[in-house]
């Protein structure tokens, strides 16, 4: 979506300005300053949807057959919530957009599966795309008029496809140092105008003398100077919870359900609760772990807490750095198994420290990684295999007269 928008800046921040089909005053949402483009971009699109789904409903005629089903499967309260409700609601819009009026227990199991595999040819779908697209549409039967499944569901009997494991990706620590550095508290003001306000604040300078130096208003300067400076500021939750995850490769899940006494710093462990591919067990910690958990604690950061603000921070500290926004906060785990991986060149190490239950799935990390033993396997075979050191001419040919003197008293011997 192309999107066009003007932003006034005020003493409260900053507010944007744009304009929706269909209505005549200009619409507007207030950020706080420094909030990254791509920030406001997704709340100005999502924002743009919302109005026009408003005004859509407002002029369609009523809608019927699967195109009705689809909208009242979307507003559900548990549809609502899932994570991934954006992805879910473009899959079955294109499944609506297809059926059209017709009632959905009359498609057939047949016509599900000529279509996906129609779509899946066209735009070169993997497997989990299919799967995906799949999944939607066999919960949308359930979730719809028939929870305990007694209706038919066409979509019940179509065989996902196998997907291959996905190949975990490890970010170098440098880099994950580097992002930490870069991830803080929300600045009320740039890091320079941060400085300046409080140079001119120890030269004497008044908070209105200096609000028109520096081009805010004087509450602003106000709220600047009441905190602590920028290289002093505490760490963010959302930082203090991305470490926890680098330093001892939990999942998200199991850092929410970490409680006080979970954490055994004199014994230099933590107890991890399972999940459905990982065992609950007591987990070692090194330095940078205890360190971590130590920052939760002092923090009292215990318990459940919105992924959404690990995601923001995460995103932003990328913005920051120029790094590439695929980079996720869960590599964090991956890389802290593949470094496990590196460190030891044992498999069956990485499995008791990660909780998996099958050495199958902790096998995926040596994809991300070299193996140990397979380096010191090739550092030996380079001995064997390097270069003798080449003769000079001379020796060559002294070489030579030696061999031809060998093979001429060797034939004088036996004549």
């Amino acid at each position: 979506m192309n999107l066009k928008w003007k932003i006034s800046e005020d003493r409260d921040g900053l507010r944007v300005w744009f304009r929706v089909e269909g209505y005549e005053q200009p619409q507007s949402i207030r950020f706080r300053r420094g909030t990254p483009k791509h920030d406001i971009e997704a709340r100005v699109e999502d924002r743009i949807k919302k109005l026009k789904l408003i005004t859509q409903s407002a002029t369609e005629p009523t809608k019927r057959g699967f195109v009705a089903d689809v909208d009242r499967y979307l507003k559900l309260a548990g549809v609502q919530r899932l994570p991934t409700i954006k992805e879910r609601t473009r899959h079955m819009q294109r499944f609506a957009a297809h059926f059209g009026s017709r009632d959905r227990l009359s498609v057939t199991k047949q016509e599900l599966e000529a279509l996906l595999g129609e779509w899946q040819r066209e735009e070169e779908w993997a497997a989990g795309t299919f799967n995906k697209h799949l999944s939607a549409l066999k919960h949308f039967y359930n979730a719809l008029d028939d929870p305990e499944g007694r209706l038919p569901n066409p979509a019940r009997k179509i065989t996902q496809q196998e997907e291959p494991e996905p190949t975990p990706r490890a970010i170098p620590y440098e880099t994950i140092h580097a992002i930490f550095d870069a991830m803080g508290r929300r600045d009320i003001v740039s890091p320079p105008v941060d400085a300046q306000i409080r140079h001119l604040y120890d030269r004497g300078l008044t908070r209105t003398a200096i609000a028109k130096r520096v081009g805010y208003s004087k509450e602003t300067v106000g709220k600047v100077l009441r905190r602590p400076p920028l290289a002093e500021q505490e760490q963010s939750l959302a930082q203090i919870r991305l470490r926890v995850i680098a330093f001892t490769g939990l999942r998200h899940g199991q850092v929410a359900k970490l409680r006080p006494e979970h954490y055994d710093r004199a014994g230099r462990r933590v107890w991890v609760t399972g999940t459905k591919k990982t065992n609950s067990f007591w987990k070692p910690l090194d330095d940078l772990g205890i360190e971590a958990l130590d920052q939760l604690a002092a923090a009292d950061a215990w318990g459940e807490f919105a992924r959404k603000s690990l995601h923001r921070a995460w995103r932003t500290a990328l913005d920051r750095l120029g790094l590439p926004l695929t980079l996720r906060p869960y590599d964090l785990r991956h890389s802290y198994l593949t470094a496990a991986y590196l460190a030891s060149g044992d498999l069956l190490a990485v499995k008791a420290i990660s909780g998996h239950r099958q050495l199958r799935t902790v096998e995926r990390y040596t994809l991300a990684g070299v193996d140990p033993k397979a380096v010191e396997t090739v550092a030996k075979m380079a001995e064997r295999m390097q270069r003798k050191p080449q003769m000079s001419p001379e020796a060559v040919t002294g070489a030579k007269r030696q061999k031809l003197t060998l093979v001429v008293s060797n034939r004088r011997e036996a004549s």
